[in-house]
């Protein structure tokens, strides 16, 4: 029994050593920027790509090009009612699947091509060269949103 005691007395000890070591780490990680800079690089692109709606588009590219390519049915009735056949099935239009295959075709190019620049730039100027793009493709957007706005109330 007091083996027992011994020995779970020895792993407390052993884990508040760890858990110093942690505490000293975290405190320093200033000094290693090996460890900070490609995770605020990481998390930067992350919060400009949720931002810029990609996660949505990846999710839900059918349910969105149906309401881009909506029948003039579906653009007369009621906007919360989905068409539906014969049978009662809810219908979903072609261009709607042929989009997103377009999409998810793109997707792969520009994977491929990634992959191939990739060989000659580091991924740092890539990421860089990424969020750049992204910011200066949000900002235009944006321009044009407003002027359209403004144009629309006249």
């Amino acid at each position: 029994m007091t083996e027992e005691v011994e020995i779970i007395q020895e792993d407390l000890k052993k884990l508040r050593e760890t858990r110093g070591k942690k505490s000293e780490y975290l405190k320093n990680l200033k000094n290693h920027p090996q460890v900070y800079k490609p995770f605020l690089i990481i998390v930067t692109l992350s919060i400009i790509q949720q931002f810029s709606g990609m996660s949505i588009l990846r999710a839900y590219p059918v349910k969105i090009f149906d309401e881009v390519f909506h029948d003039e049915e579906k653009s007369n009735a009621n906007q919360n009612v989905t068409l539906s056949d014969d049978q009662g099935n809810s219908r979903v239009s072609n261009e709607a699947y042929i989009s997103a295959i377009i999409m998810g075709f793109v997707r792969l190019l520009a994977s491929l091509i990634l992959a191939n620049l990739l060989r000659k730039y580091n991924r740092r100027r890539m990421y860089f060269a990424s969020a750049g793009m992204t910011i200066a493709s949000l900002v235009c957007f944006a321009t044009c949103a407003l002027h359209h706005s403004r144009f629309v109330n006249f």
